[in-house]
């Protein structure tokens, strides 16, 4: 017969091990409470959000409860609206695979298929989490983070890289306009889908105008055409911090024979141009966009 301090023991560990399980059905672990959460942030980290979830109801499957408390904590920060940090490599095999995506996942990328590299990145942290801690024996396992890592890997690297280019692009405007036209807006917005995956650090975008009215009339259109340009890249999501707007006028140094921008009394009224001089005149109607790495 057990001896009285025998049976405590039976108790306490019967006692530690309902406790254990009643811990694992808490909040802590409520993976419907946490998919539920009103996300903050955009389609990354909404998709961050779920696919954390569905990793921790994995983890569950596997009776592997820390995991699954790391990848609900995870879940939750991408509700909120951050990137959860991606766990360290802990071989030379997680090194590579980090290696991957970290070259994957790019802002354009992530911009064009935020889905696709969401799903990366959780797959890599599955992965990372499984090298060292793999599951519980009398755990189910019914899913792979292998085979969403390749899928996922995959369907990212079939969507080119688009870079900045690396002259400045010109939208040219009409005589006296400063509204954009159809051909320029169609133009502005491959450049602002290459901003948006070269991710350089300042666009800077500045204004020219023809030489046939006043200096200060030049002026005026030239700062018209810039904020037509600047506003159509805020309304696309270009952030604001990162335009640099130059108004020049018609001095323009690109120019052959072109003085620099140095200030001048007003001209005496209109100046009408003809001939050779037309093409001249309607290049410099223009916003060139450039690019600062």
């Amino acid at each position: 017969m057990p001896s009285l301090a025998s049976r405590s023991r039976r108790v306490g560990l019967l006692v530690a091990m309902v406790g254990s399980t009643l811990a694992a059905c808490s909040g802590d672990y409520n993976i419907s409470a946490v998919r539920n959460l009103k996300a903050d942030g955009g389609t990354y980290q909404l998709a961050l959000q779920q696919g954390y979830a569905d990793v921790a109801q994995w983890k569950q499957e596997e009776q592997n409860w820390a995991d699954s408390e790391l990848m609900l904590g995870k879940a939750r920060a991408a509700a909120g609206g951050a990137v959860p940090t991606m766990e360290e490599p802990t071989s030379d095999g997680l090194k590579v695979l980090r290696g991957r995506v970290d070259a994957a996942l790019t802002p354009g990328r992530v911009e064009r298929k935020p889905i696709d590299a969401a799903m990366l990145q959780v797959a890599y942290d599955c992965l990372a989490r499984s090298s060292l801690n793999p599951p519980h024996p009398e755990g189910a396992k019914s899913h792979s983070c292998q085979t969403m890592f390749d899928e996922a890997l995959s369907s990212l690297l079939t969507t080119p890289e688009l870079t900045p280019p690396s002259e400045p692009t010109a939208i040219y405007f009409d005589r006296n306009q400063s509204k954009i036209s159809e051909a320029g807006r169609a133009e502005l917005k491959k450049i602002i889908e290459q901003i948006k995956a070269g991710n350089p650090r300042e666009v800077i975008i500045s204004g020219y105008s023809d030489s046939t009215g006043t200096l200060a009339a030049n002026i005026v259109m030239a700062q018209k055409r810039v904020t037509a340009v600047y506003t159509m890249m805020v309304e696309a999501g270009i952030p604001a911090d990162r335009i640099k707007q130059m108004v020049y006028g018609e001095e323009d140094p690109s120019l052959p024979g072109t003085p620099p921008p140095t200030p001048k009394g007003p001209k005496s009224g209109k100046e009408t141009v003809s001939g050779k001089d037309r093409d001249v005149e309607s290049t410099r109607r223009r916003v060139t966009i450039s690019f600062s790495s």
